[in-house]
């Protein structure tokens, strides 16, 4: 899986998704004591206190792994609190009981050069950082400045509040408030007339749209006391990552490829193929055993209460025509307050709205660099 995922995954493309280690200063090409694999993602920021919006880039932490024979000595924490200073856009002063920086870029590749390997594949030369990347032909510009770490916990909430930058610093913080998920019984539905079907060829011009809305919302929400974040959904392979990386490994038998990626309602007739704001899109990954069981809800766009009958219709008729055996859905970010999760409850099937909580149940986790940060978008397709 991890091979075909670098040879195929679009946010893999460029180095996107690296392997980072963590080795002994004194044995840089000795045992390794933790491990960590991080995709590079881009996103829209405004920083508290501005009044415009900027590019920026985020790192999602896929896996921390520690070797058993060296749990249990704040290695993987002290992984991660390196790895914040090499990818902090501005890091505070680097602790000086912590040695020496870790210059992992400076001595690993040279300023748009590829590094030279030996036969092993190893640096010709020790290096000094306690940090070093576990790939070749990697280069600077590959790992650009920061302004946080997405993670999908599946673990220990303790473990990763302490992995913030620096030794006191704030680490992953996951507010009961992001884990909203709704729970709904798919049927037998149908009115579905008007929906189309999306593929691969159809996400680009979406992603685009997606994307624009995105950096919009970010800059029409205030900035005076907190900064303002949005992941970007035209960042390679993201806004389809949960569909892709649930095509990866053994396959149930029903599975038809290609695989379906969303419906689309048209605002506009007349205008099939032809993307528009007002047109009502829903993305959807059929299957991943990672997140779990059912139809997993990545992304809704302008999907209004009236036509959520409709949509939930179109949506039983493909999980028919693909064989899935499916019962249920599952959207995150509708609390109980939302109208749309009112319509969900209205609509004559059974529906659980709950905090998703413990361990196996993706907390979506953000440690942000700048301080305090409003999320504005925590729907599925940010899982990773």
């Amino acid at each position: 899986m991890a091979e075909k995922e670098q040879a195929e995954g679009a946010w893999a493309k460029n180095n996107g998704d690296v392997v980072w280690v963590l080795v002994d200063r004194s044995d840089p090409h000795g045992p390794i004591l933790s491990a960590c694999e991080t995709h590079r993602i881009k996103g829209f920021l405004k920083p508290q206190g501005h009044d415009q919006v900027q590019n920026a880039w985020y790192y999602a932490l896929a896996y921390v792994i520690t070797p058993p024979q060296y749990q249990k000595r704040g290695y993987a924490t002290h992984l991660l609190r390196l790895l914040h200073y090499v990818l902090c856009s501005d890091p505070p002063a680097f602790p000086t009981d912590w040695g020496n920086f870790p210059t992992v870029l400076k001595d690993l590749v040279a300023e748009g050069q590829d590094p030279q390997l030996n036969e092993e594949g190893a640096p010709p030369t020790p290096m000094s950082a306690e940090v070093i990347i576990e790939k070749k032909s990697l280069r600077t510009t590959d790992f650009p400045k920061a302004c946080g770490m997405l993670l999908s916990n599946d673990v220990s909430e303790a473990f990763y509040a302490r992995c913030g930058l620096g030794p006191d610093g704030v680490g992953f913080i996951a507010p009961e408030e992001w884990q909203w998920e709704l729970e709904w019984e798919l049927g037998n539905g149908v009115d579905f007339s008007h929906w189309e079907t999306l593929y691969e060829s159809d996400i680009p011009p979406i992603a685009a749209l997606l994307s624009r809305l995105s950096e919009q919302r970010v800059q029409a929400t205030s900035s005076t006391n907190k900064a303002v974040f949005c992941p970007d959904p035209a960042s390679e392979g993201i806004l389809t990552f949960a569909s892709v990386r649930g095509a990866y490994g053994p396959q149930p038998a029903w599975r038809k490829f290609p695989q379906p990626l969303g419906i689309r309602l048209p605002a506009h007739k007349g205008t099939s193929g032809e993307v528009h704001q007002d047109d009502t899109i829903i993305l959807f990954a059929l299957y991943n055993q990672q997140v779990g069981d059912g139809l997993l809800i990545t992304y809704i766009h302008n999907l209004s209460p009236d036509v959520l009958p409709s949509a939930l219709s179109a949506l039983d008729r493909l999980i028919s025509e693909q064989g899935a055996g499916w019962n249920m859905g599952r959207v995150w970010d509708l609390d109980s307050s939302n109208d749309l999760a009112a319509a969900w409850k209205q609509s004559g099937r059974r529906v659980n709205v709950n905090r998703r909580r413990g361990t196996g149940s993706h907390l979506l986790s953000w440690c942000f660099y700048q301080g305090k940060t409003e999320v504005l978008d925590r729907q599925l397709w940010t899982w990773l």
